[in-house]
């Protein structure tokens, strides 16, 4: 028996994917699987726009809604929760549908992730430290001399730790660890479809769907979660950060409104310019009726 595809679709926040990906689930048999960094978390489901119980009684949903909010989420992480996933709904004639905005989940998944080991906190530590004895600038100098191809700039501190840890730890480049990648699944079992929704569109989706939050109950939402660490990745969700604001009286309720509505639009345009610049082999596609004519190819 031949295995089904697997189907990504993918799309700016407020295109519409999960309304489409439940449309489509009603004509093949499938499973809707996230693939939304933020979406992961638990106890934030309205400000990420997660399923709603009606949507989760129509079919069948994985990976949304299953991860504490004080907890670090990784694509490494995810990739190794999602993998037993497709293979099990493949291996009993499903189809996979993944979900989301994320594309750097979505380049992994279907390229792989890169094999470099797990690196030490405690190496991590000493190795912070050693830069900031010697300084960033010869540090900056000599991972430019050893790997010429480094793209950051000498102001990108993180990266820089990231990249001279790993060539202390392993006694290579970080550009050696870029080549040598975990591949899942071959190139041709993707059917990649992109959910093309005109900017505008995307803009009024993005302030009506965040007046709806704000009716669902969102600021309660965040006042629950007022003990979460700055550091916490959860802490990233687009307007997180604003409202926890707003409930510590640091601005006020229109400020916040049209600040989360306008962080969310500056996502998405930065979305807009990722796929269009990072994804590959893919079908634009605006509604069901594209979906169908694709998938019977």
């Amino acid at each position: 028996m031949n295995e089904s595809p697997i189907i990504i679709l993918c799309g700016t926040t407020a295109s519409g994917k999960s309304a489409l990906a439940l449309e489509i689930s009603k004509r093949i048999n499938s499973v809707i699987v996230n693939c939304d960094s933020m979406q992961i978390y638990k106890n934030i489901q309205i400000l990420t726009a997660q399923p709603t119980e009606n949507d989760l009684l129509l079919n069948k949903h994985e990976l949304y809604n299953y991860v504490n909010p004080e907890e670090n989420y990784s694509v490494a992480r995810w990739i190794q929760d999602v993998l037993p996933i497709i293979k099990d709904y493949r291996g009993k004639g499903i189809t996979p549908i993944i979900v989301g905005g994320t594309g750097f989940f979505i380049n992994t998944l279907i390229y792989g992730l890169s094999t470099i080991p797990v690196i030490p906190k405690e190496f991590l530590l000493e190795i912070d430290k050693e830069i900031k004895k010697i300084g960033v600038e010869k540090i900056y100098n000599q991972l430019k001399l050893i790997d010429p191809t480094i793209k950051f700039s000498i102001n990108d501190y993180k990266r820089i730790l990231r990249s001279y840890s790993v060539l202390k730890y392993t006694d290579k480049p970080f550009s050696y660890w870029n080549d040598k990648k975990d591949i899942y699944f071959p190139i041709t079992d993707f059917k990649v479809m992109y959910l093309d929704v005109s900017r505008e569109q995307t803009y009024y989706n993005c302030n009506v769907r965040f007046d709806q939050m704000l009716k669902r109950g969102v600021i309660d939402e965040i006042e629950s979660l007022m003990h979460i660490d700055e550091n916490n990745t959860i802490v990233q969700a687009h307007g997180f950060k604003t409202i926890r604001n707003y409930i510590k009286g640091d601005i006020t309720y229109n400020d916040m409104s049209e600040e989360v509505k306008k962080i969310t639009r500056n996502y998405v345009k930065r979305q807009i310019s990722w796929f269009k610049n990072k994804l590959k082999n893919y079908h634009k596609i605006q509604n069901i009726n594209d979906f169908n004519n694709i998938f019977k190819d």
